[in-house]
């Protein structure tokens, strides 16, 4: 998190949930993927003004790291992924748990290694002393995550 926001808030210590940038490619066509490098020379399809990470879209503003094919949404990402029109779509895990689920043809696969993973944690101004809470809400949350209710919680969104 960054320092400007600690000037201002109070965090919980226990994430309410991480998100993984993850890389997906076809099946057939997956490739090993350890780091940003390896997506040199890559059909990438992306959403017009999607962020990445930085380092990657600084990259991608060149234009000579790798072919962008834009698309409208996720969902038409993953169809010309499945068709092999391009090689591989960089979305949140989440979402594209989502979307995948409702395919099919389980054609498109998430490469082992996260591009990046966010932590997101309740946030409380500092305008009030929310401390005794946020020490109350961080043990609730641990105990809900180490008996798997939180897991179980989470898949029926």
């Amino acid at each position: 998190m960054k320092a400007a926001n600690k000037q201002f808030m109070d965090f919980t210590h226990v994430p309410l949930h991480v998100s993984r940038l993850t890389v997906y490619a076809h099946k057939d066509r997956a490739f090993p993927f350890a780091r940003m490098d390896d997506l040199h020379g890559k059909r990438l399809g992306m959403i017009r003004d999607f962020k990445t990470v930085e380092a990657l879209d600084q990259q991608l503003l060149k234009g000579d790291f790798a072919e962008l094919v834009y698309g409208n949404n996720f969902e038409q990402l993953f169809e010309m992924l499945a068709q092999k029109r391009i090689d591989a779509v960089i979305v949140n895990d989440k979402v594209a748990e989502l979307i995948l689920g409702k395919r099919t043809d389980k054609a498109i696969v998430a490469l082992p290694h996260a591009l990046s993973s966010n932590a997101a944690f309740l946030t409380f101004t500092r305008q009030r002393d929310f401390r005794n809470l946020i020490a109350r809400i961080d043990y609730a949350l641990f105990e809900i995550v180490a008996d798997g209710t939180y897991a179980t919680l989470f898949k029926q969104q």
